[in-house]
C-alpha cells in the first residue's frame, strides 16, 4: 500500500475505516502496538498523510 501510494504521489492513504475489532484497544490491549507496527512500515516508504476513517457508534463509549 506505501509503495503503491509513493510511486503513483498519492497526497494521503487511508489506513482503515470503522475497523473496531482491530482498532480498539477496549477491545484488544495489542491493537495499540499493531497499530503503531503498521503505521511505521508504511511511514519507511511513503511520506504523504495517513489517516484512519473512525467509527463514531457506540462500539467506542465502552469503559
Amino acid at each position: 500500500m506505501g509503495k503503491f501510494g509513493q510511486t503513483e504521489g498519492v497526497s494521503m492513504i487511508v489506513l482503515g475505516t470503522e475497523m473496531v475489532g482491530v482498532s480498539s484497544p477496549v477491545q484488544d490491549p495489542a491493537n495499540t502496538g499493531r497499530w503503531r507496527n503498521l503505521i511505521a512500515a508504511v511511514r519507511g516508504v511513503y511520506t504523504g498523510s495517513l489517516t484512519y476513517g473512525g467509527n463514531w457508534g457506540g462500539a467506542y463509549n465502552e469503559k
